[in-house]
């Protein structure tokens, strides 16, 4: 012991050898201990994930039995994307105007307007300014609403016109502006 005492820098030295490995070992305990408890965390937050994929794998049949409805009703709603674009264009300019013609709207204008691509679908629009009776406006629309594939009314403006002296005793005559689309599924 005494001499650890005469020798301080050689004890220094001795205890630091001793202390080095010593330290190096409980630091790389340490590290260990943290990564497991890193790890043990990711497996935490995955469990609700997995538990939710393997709800999916035992509803497969369901979830593929469900993706069909939904497809064919879909397919009952929209053009199919083999239908040229420009077909269903004039498709449809044609279908509104020959509703409204039969509901005794005068058809002034019709105009196709641009494609505008979105979410997988193709939406094709036409504007349309007609003139006639409310009444012929209201079989229209509901001509429209019974189509198959779907077009949907997006722009609709009605103003009266003005009544001339003499018709008095006739119905109110309206200007209507529309704008409808449809749906067409992308190739």
């Amino acid at each position: 012991m005494s001499w650890l005492r005469d020798k301080r820098l050689y004890s220094a030295l001795l205890v630091a050898t001793l202390l080095l490995p010593l330290g190096l070992f409980f630091y790389l305990v340490f590290s260990v201990l943290g990564m497991r408890a890193s790890y043990e965390a990711q497996i935490d937050q995955l469990a609700p994930r997995i538990a939710r994929m393997q709800g999916l794998i035992e509803r497969q049949d369901v979830l593929a039995d469900s993706t069909q409805r939904i497809d064919s009703e879909v397919a009952s709603l929209v053009y199919p994307g083999s239908d040229d674009r420009a077909a269903v264009s004039a498709s449809l300019q044609k279908l509104v105007r020959e509703i409204l013609s039969d509901a005794e709207m005068k058809v002034i204008n019709s105009q196709i307007l641009s494609v505008i691509e979105d979410q997988g679908f193709d939406r094709i629009s036409v504007s349309l300014a007609a003139t006639g009776e409310l009444a012929a406006l209201d079989l229209a629309l509901s001509d429209i609403a019974a189509l198959r594939p779907l077009v949907m009314v997006e722009v609709l403006n009605v103003k009266p016109q003005s009544v001339r002296s003499g018709d008095k005793g006739s119905p109110q005559k309206i200007s209507v502006s529309m704008q409808v689309f449809s749906l067409r599924q992308s190739l």
